[in-house]
Parts: C-alpha cells; structure tokens; sequence
C-alpha cells in the first residue's frame, strides 16, 4: 500500500523534485575576504598603512554572486549568493564543480569609458577583466575548500586597462 501511495504522489506532482532529480553531493566552502585600497595622494602613509597592507581589515556585510564555470558571462545564471559576516567570513555548501565569485558591478557587461585628455581605456582589457569575475575555484570531493582573496579599490588615476597621463593630485 505504501509504494502504490508514494507512486500515486509522485505522479500527482507533488514529490516530483524527489522522484526525479538526484541532487548531487555538496561540500563546505569556507571563504575571508578583506579590503584595501592603493594609496592616493598627500603625504607619504606612515608605519599604520604598511601594517594594514600586511593585515588588510575584513570586508564586513559584502553580497557574493555565485556562478558556475571559469569565465563570467551574461548568459550564465546565478548559483547561489552569500554576504559575508562581521569578520569577513562567508560559508557555502556546492557540488564538485569550478565557480566564479563576482560583487554586482560584475553581473551586468561593463561599459567601456571613453577616452578623453588624460585618460586612454583598453576595452580589451576591461573585457577581459569582466569575464575573469572577482575569484576562481573548483570544488572537488578531496576535501573542504578555504578561499582567501583581497579585493583592491584603486586611485581614480590609477585604475586596471587605463593609461592617466593627466597631474596627479597633491
């Protein structure tokens, strides 16, 4: 009686995710993120800079967008999302695979900035940086994955794919 009851609820529909997909292994992923930023202008940075170089502060609060594959791109879909706790530290439990971790600015096809008197942009460049997404990793079933990456905010004359041939500042 009871399998032609479960056959009667697989077939209404009601267990079907059950019936049919075998949902594959998942492992922990443990993941830090902290932040720095280049040195900008004004005086030369004292001894609390270099320490923060060495020892950067966690990235507090920041969405991850998950996706499968090595390369982003605007056709793949998003796996899953994470935001990092109060010490910059994220879990997540995901099937053998390789992933690209992206923030929101690299969800959507960058646009190239045009060029004007002190700034020159490579869109080639700017492409690729796109489609190489924030951090990369392959999860295998030999053992529970660690990711540590840094995410670099840039002075606004010293960006990645642009040449600044203007003043610096003071």
């Amino acid at each position: 009686m009871k399998k032609v009851l479960y056959i009667f609820l697989c077939a209404g529909g009601f267990t079907l995710s059950a019936c049919y997909t075998i949902k594959p292994k998942a492992y922990m992923i443990e993941g830090h993120i902290t932040h720095s930023s280049d040195w900008c202008s004004g005086v030369a940075p004292g001894p609390e800079y270099d320490e923060e170089e060495r020892n950067p502060p966690p990235y507090i609060g920041l969405k991850l967008y998950i996706k499968c594959g090595k390369v982003n791109s605007t056709k793949s879909k998003i796996y899953t999302t994470t935001i990092t706790d109060s010490m910059g530290n994220f879990k997540l439990k995901l099937p053998v695979g390789n992933y690209i971790i992206l923030q929101a600015e690299k969800l959507k096809k960058p646009t190239i900035p045009k060029d004007d008197s002190y700034c020159k942009w490579d869109s080639a460049c700017i492409i690729k940086n796109w489609s190489e997404g924030d951090y990369k990793f392959k999860v295998d079933d030999k053992s529970n994955k660690k990711i540590n990456f840094d995410l670099r905010r840039h002075c606004n004359w010293n960006y990645p794919c642009m040449r600044y041939d203007g003043p610096l500042p003071p």
